[in-house]
């Protein structure tokens, strides 16, 4: 699993099908319309399947794990683990940070891990 995390916002639970790994991805208010027409772009094209969708507000967010629940707050998202994307989402130069969690107990390698986070990114960032 990855998990794409930020503040308040909406998260997305998507299964990756070319890598076959879940995806958490979450997103704070800045740029929430142009991630939000990427990601159905996405869906609809086949390459994420849309498994859940919910919304969120505070620092803590949700990383699911074979249905368990695990909160981090802002304090923890500094994981080892962690790699981080700035996205600029508009021509006005709002930015959207995403923080991206993998963890070997998912059964990644950082190698498959490195790349099914950069695929997604590199799809969710402006043209």
């Amino acid at each position: 699993m990855i998990a794409l995390l930020c503040g308040c916002g909406t998260a997305y639970s998507l299964r990756d099908t070319p890598y076959d790994t879940g995806i958490k991805i979450s997103y704070g208010s800045n740029g929430t319309e142009q991630v939000e027409e990427k990601l159905q772009a996405l869906i609809d094209g086949g390459k994420y399947e849309l498994l859940s969708r919910e919304t969120f507000s505070g620092n803590t967010v949700i990383l699911l794990e074979s249905g368990a629940q695990l909160n981090l707050t802002a304090g923890q998202r500094g994981v080892k683990t962690g790699r981080l994307f700035r996205l600029v989402m508009s021509s006005s130069g709002s930015e959207s940070t995403l923080y991206v969690l993998a963890h070997e107990k998912f059964g990644l390698k950082s190698a498959e891990t490195d790349a099914a986070a950069q695929a997604l990114a590199n799809q969710l960032s402006p043209e």
